[in-house]
């Protein structure tokens, strides 16, 4: 009896450990107690190994602006990606509650592909298809979003559309993608909101005065942890655009060389090609950079983290850290 005692004493040990591993370590714990999950994952994703290090743990050396450029590949497509850290607004200081070091994975900003230009090519018709039939680039949806209301449809809205993003495996890349950048179990990711939205500008004689509704998007932050943009239009349709962040405001396009020109002034990101994301967290403070001429239409995901495998009471810490975010 006394080593049934013992065996299931150590069997209770190994598992409190074991629970106490799989919570990330996270400075960004936002309440999703009152938001509905909408889990659009695929039957067909390629799990990857389990995560036990921190979401915000980094090895990087201290800096206040890093980037980095590599060749990335998926089935599909292959394009180089960039990578932009956003300064450091405290540069001696860690957060006193778990020590973070900087850069963590939140203070990265990915750019990189996530749909082919042919990909993006067809999803652009058929949006456009879809708003024709619908009406709904002719009016901003303020019921789905109230705060920073946009011109959008959902994507589970348009059958064509999320049928067209399974059969091109679209899902199964971004939630793989998102679990590396990251460092997230596939299965703790999932959609909070999934839309397509449309940029107009006002004034362009070539656009239909009655659905000049939107061409910028105010300064804010997302309800979601994690955040992405994937341009669907043509670089060269419309001028202007594009994501801008506010703690890149300050930062000096032309120092930044491997970013590829997707930096420009004033810090917004501007993609290179179709089907290029932005991928950030949604707490970074970012809008829609206002589009001077022609249209641009996107596709945004706004991303929840499973609030299991992450710890409570981080947040003051996380935004005194960032500072301008």
């Amino acid at each position: 009896m006394y080593n049934q005692f013992i065996s299931n004493l150590c069997a209770s040990i190994l598992m409190i450990i074991f629970i106490k591993n799989q919570s990330v370590d996270c400075s960004f714990a936002p309440n999703f107690s009152t938001t509905k999950r909408r889990n659009v994952i695929p039957t067909t994703i390629h799990h990857l190994p389990s995560k036990s290090s921190s979401l915000l743990s980094s090895s990087s050396t201290s800096s206040s602006l890093l980037a980095s450029s590599s060749t990335s590949s998926s089935s599909s497509s292959t394009s180089s990606s960039v990578t932009i850290n956003i300064p450091q607004f405290h540069p001696d200081e860690k957060t006193p509650i778990h020590q973070n070091s900087y850069p963590s994975s939140l203070h990265k900003i990915h750019v990189q592909s996530l749909l082919t230009k042919i990909e993006a090519s067809k999803c652009l018709e058929i949006a456009n298809s879809y708003a024709t039939q619908s009406g709904c680039w002719s009016a901003k949806d303020s019921d789905r979003h109230a705060s920073y209301s946009t011109v959008d449809f959902p994507i589970d809205e348009c059958d064509t559309m999320e049928t067209y993003l399974n059969e091109c495996d679209f899902y199964t890349r971004l939630w793989n993608l998102l679990s590396v950048k990251y460092d997230i179990d596939v299965e703790d990711l999932s959609f909070e909101d999934f839309f397509c939205a449309h940029y107009q500008a006002k004034g362009d004689d070539d656009c239909d005065p009655a659905i000049r509704v939107m061409d910028y998007l105010e300064p804010h932050r997302d309800g979601s942890l994690l955040s992405f943009t994937i341009v669907l239009s043509e670089p060269d349709s419309y001028i202007g655009g594009g994501t801008s962040f506010d703690a890149l405001r300050d930062v000096n396009p032309n120092d930044f060389p491997e970013y590829n020109g997707v930096l420009c002034e004033n810090g917004v990101i501007r993609v290179n090609n179709p089907g290029d994301a932005v991928i950030h967290s949604g707490k970074i403070k970012h809008g829609g950079h206002t589009v001077t001429k022609g249209e641009r239409t996107v596709i945004v995901g706004f991303v929840e983290v499973n609030d299991n495998i992450m710890r409570d009471g981080v947040v003051k810490e996380a935004c005194k850290e960032w500072g301008r975010v």
